[in-house]
C-alpha cells in the first residue's frame, strides 16, 4: 500500500490551525501522522495529517 503523501508532493496545509497555504512535503514522520512543509514563503512547519489536503481547499467570497 503506497504511503497517502509523499516528499515533494504538492499539497494545502493548515497553518497552526488558521487558513489553508499552498506547501511541498518535505518528510514525514515515521508514525505517518504528520508530514513537514515547505511553504512559499519559506516557512515550514510540522502539519497534521488531517490538516493536509491534496487539492485546493473550497473557498467561499
Amino acid at each position: 500500500m503506497a504511503a497517502k503523501f509523499k516528499p515533494n508532493t504538492p499539497i494545502w496545509a493548515r497553518w497552526k490551525g488558521g487558513p489553508y497555504f499552498a506547501g511541498t512535503i518535505q518528510s514525514c514522520t515515521s508514525n505517518k501522522q504528520s508530514c513537514r512543509i515547505a511553504f512559499a514563503d519559506g516557512y515550514s512547519l510540522a502539519v497534521p495529517w488531517k490538516d493536509i489536503l491534496l487539492e485546493s481547499p473550497d473557498i467561499k467570497c
